[in-house]
């Protein structure tokens, strides 16, 4: 039996559902080995609380989510829809609490950890990947 990859899935998650299925993929797939989710872009705070609540759901908290960047680095990007992000979706008073480590160097440890042995699969703007690069280029 082949190994599972190990993945990283870097998103900004929203109100659209694109985001949501490629969670829940990667949540079911036999193939992977999902050891986190990288929130991008915007308010990473309520990105990361509706990714957590969609792996709290699915039964498997033990898939760790971590906040990143919420401006690309140009900051030249606008936000569509802001202020509806997470909607009757997620509140303030959900079960999650922060990381206290950032998606950035979250992605660094787990592929310097890891002998570079992951997929990063960004289907974000790719801010947190571009600074990941910028601050440990071996990756």
């Amino acid at each position: 039996m082949q190994a599972r990859k190990k993945v990283i899935l870097d998103t900004d998650i929203g109100t659209d559902c694109d985001d949501a299925l490629a969670l829940a993929l990667c949540l079911v797939s036999p193939e992977i080995d999902l050891l986190g989710v990288s929130c991008v872009y915007g308010d990473v705070s309520v990105r990361a609380r509706i990714a957590h609540k969609l792996i709290r759901l699915s039964g498997r908290g033990d898939i760790p989510v971590y906040e990143g960047m919420s401006r690309t680095i140009m900051n030249t990007k606008k936000v569509y829809w802001a202020g509806h992000e997470g909607r009757d979706i997620v509140d303030e008073n959900s079960e999650y609490v922060p990381n206290a480590k950032n998606a950035v160097d979250f992605i660094i440890d787990t592929i310097m950890d890891n002998d570079k042995e992951i997929t990063v699969i960004a289907i974000g703007p790719l801010t947190n990947i571009a600074v990941a690069m910028l601050k440990e280029p071996r990756i």
